[in-house]
């Protein structure tokens, strides 16, 4: 990349850019050194970095964010039941939310008992 300048500032400008780009990529390689010194740390703790938050519901509807713009979400029949399925998606996100949390406390409590017996020994 050149730029034609008359009055002899090509090289003023070249350096301005350079410095620039050579200030990108140093923030890019501090960024990148930083996530990877986090990703160490998770992984020294047991846990997998690339793990998320949690299960996902499989509700084998693809592509529903279109079909929910294009449909209302409170459609209701003549005998008030809801036809549509926004709240069956909700209440299985937080059937599956309360069953991890029995799982976790289940876990914890079961730790919690092997504790106790390797100090009672």
């Amino acid at each position: 990349m050149s730029f034609a300048c008359h009055d002899g500032t090509e090289g003023i400008l070249m350096s301005f850019i350079e410095k620039i780009r050579q200030r990108h990529r140093d923030r890019q390689q501090r960024k990148k050194e930083a996530l990877q010194k986090k990703n160490e740390k998770l992984r020294s703790e047991g846990k997998d970095p690339a793990a998320g938050w949690g299960k996902m519901v499989d509700t084998g509807g693809g592509g529903m964010n279109k079909a929910i713009i294009s449909q209302g979400k409170g459609i209701v029949d003549l005998t008030g039941q809801n036809l549509e399925n926004a709240n069956y998606f909700s209440e299985e996100q937080k059937r599956l939310a309360r069953e991890l949390e029995r799982k976790r406390l289940h876990d914890n409590q079961q730790k919690l008992e092997e504790d106790k017996s390797k100090k009672n020994r």
